[in-house]
């Protein structure tokens, strides 16, 4: 009280003082009231926080930990078959051999096994599924294995080596109904989305990187030729890429145009209409 009167510079017994120092001490009071109703809403705001990142942390565990296990099933996979039945070409894979069927130049046929691992594809594969004028065979498969290191830390080489073992397995079979195998690295990986980098870390590159080492290492059959797709893919940085895992119309355009060459001396397939089956 004594502070306001100073402030003021008025005399206590005045009107004029008595009324600036009422006012001064109920302006002090409504500052001391806020500074509690704050202190009050900050403890509350602080609560909601905690909760709020508490159960968006559970979710997260929740996604990763049934991530992992649907990565890790071992569903029979219904393959899509589409293209020319009659082709001398025929590709197998995931989901990005599925979609290069939409990007054909080669009147090939295509099985593609989407969300399938390499295991998966190399068991669940029927030779039967190829055309009697099969010749020559491109594989691309492996990533959907290698997704596992974004939830699965410190793996990667356990990964590789069992999706190596199946690409083997499959190749294997294959030799002994084609003249070639064409085997296609792994194509690299785009940055993941906000939802995808709940499950995503720069192990499933690095897994990628390292199988396709192991590909270009390995001792294949003579009939067995391994082409490596990064410096196509990369060449074009973000163009090539439709999301984290599969590709634009000009990502196929440069592979296409990576293993024409190839399939050249290959004599030219019937022109049977493409068909798709089930």
């Amino acid at each position: 009280m004594y502070a306001a009167f100073k402030l003021f510079r008025i005399e206590y017994d005045s009107p004029v003082g008595l009324s600036a120092c009422l006012a001064v001490t109920r302006n002090l009071e409504i500052r001391m009231s806020v500074r509690g109703f704050d202190r009050y809403l900050v403890a509350i705001m602080s609560v909601i926080a905690f909760t709020t990142t508490m159960v968006c942390l559970k979710g997260v565990l929740l996604a990763r930990d049934f991530y992992r296990q649907a990565l890790q099933a071992q569903h029979l996979q219904t393959p899509v078959i589409t293209g020319n039945v009659d082709s001398p070409i025929v590709f197998i894979g995931d989901s990005r051999i599925a979609q290069w069927s939409q990007h054909d130049i080669f009147s090939a046929r295509y099985i593609g096994y989407p969300g399938a691992s390499s295991h998966q594809i190399a068991t669940q594969f029927d030779s039967e599924l190829l055309g009697k004028n099969t010749s020559i065979v491109i594989i691309e498969a492996g990533v959907n294995d290698l997704r596992l290191a974004g939830v699965a830390p410190g793996r990667v080489k356990e990964l590789v080596d069992e999706s190596l073992g199946s690409l083997r397995h499959l190749v294997e079979d294959l030799v002994s109904h084609v003249d070639q195998v064409i085997l296609l690295t792994v194509f690299p990986v785009a940055e993941p989305d906000l939802l995808r980098s709940v499950v995503w870390s720069d192990e499933v590159q690095q897994s990628i990187d390292l199988l396709n080492r192991s590909l270009s290492q390995t001792q294949w059959p003579s009939t067995v030729r391994v082409v490596d797709c990064d410096s196509a893919l990369l060449a074009l940085g973000g163009k090539a890429f439709m999301d984290t895992l599969h590709l634009t119309e000009s990502g196929y355009d440069a592979l296409n145009t990576l293993i024409e060459p190839l399939l050249a001396p290959l004599p030219a397939a019937t022109a049977t209409p493409n068909v798709r089956e089930a």
